[in-house]
């Protein structure tokens, strides 16, 4: 099965209805979960074509980086996650 990697995500504007590139992950991937906590936007797990992974990243939208923030205790991919702060 040949899998896509996608470094790329796109931030879109509802005021101005238009769509616009944001830096890439550090690592390309498919399968990736993706939510919100709090104001940032958080890609965990997901296939580099060769591994499954660990890797969870923030993306922040005032600095307009992602940034490693963790890692799962298992390989995570094609599943949905929901996050929540105590």
């Amino acid at each position: 099965m040949l899998h896509k990697t996608v470094f790329c995500f796109d931030r879109y504007d509802p005021k101005t209805d238009t769509w616009t590139q944001v830096a890439s992950l550090s690592v390309g991937r498919d399968a990736i979960g993706v939510s919100l906590l709090g104001d940032r936007l958080m890609a965990v797990g997901g296939y580099d074509g060769q591994h499954y992974l660990k890797l969870v990243e923030a993306y922040d939208t005032q600095s307009n980086e992602w940034q490693e923030v963790s890692t799962c205790n298992a390989e995570m991919y094609s599943h949905i996650k929901l996050l929540a702060v105590e």
